[in-house]
C-alpha cells in the first residue's frame, strides 16, 4: 500500500501573542523536508552572525514558503515578511521573535508528536 504524505498545515492564532490580535490566523507548513529546516537554520545563523544579506533573503524565502501552504489569504511573501519585521521593530520588537519561534515550535511539535497543551488546569 502506498501512503501519500500531504503538506500538513497548522493554524497559529496571533492572539497567542497579544489578546488584541485574537482571530488573526497564520498557517504554518509543519512537515517540510529536514533539508529545508537545516537550510533555514544555516541561513539564519549567517544572517545574524555575519549580517549576510543573501542569507537573509534565503531565510525569508524559506519562511515565506512555510507560511504560504495554507489558505491563500494567509500567505506571506518575502516582502510582506520584511514589512512585518520592519513595521514592528520600533513599536513591538518582541513580535518578530515570537512569530519566528511560533513557526518553528509548530514544526517541532509536529515532528516530535507533541500536541498543544491547554492552559487550563486539570479538573480537581
Amino acid at each position: 500500500m502506498k501512503i501519500n504524505f500531504p503538506k500538513i498545515v497548522r493554524k497559529v492564532d496571533l492572539g497567542d501573542y497579544a489578546e488584541e490580535m485574537q482571530g488573526q490566523i497564520i498557517n504554518v507548513w509543519v512537515n517540510p523536508p529536514t533539508s529545508d529546516l537545516v537550510t533555514l537554520g544555516d541561513n539564519y545563523k549567517k544572517w545574524i552572525d555575519d549580517d549576510d544579506k543573501e542569507a537573509e533573503k534565503d531565510y525569508l524565502e524559506k519562511m515565506s514558503e512555510l507560511l504560504s501552504q495554507g489558505e491563500k489569504a494567509s500567505h506571506f511573501s518575502v516582502d510582506e515578511l520584511k514589512t512585518v519585521r520592519d513595521a514592528t521593530a520600533e513599536t513591538d520588537p518582541a513580535f518578530w521573535l515570537w512569530l519566528q519561534n511560533s513557526i518553528l515550535t509548530e514544526v517541532n511539535n509536529h515532528r516530535y508528536g507533541l500536541k498543544k497543551v491547554s492552559a487550563q488546569p486539570p479538573p480537581p
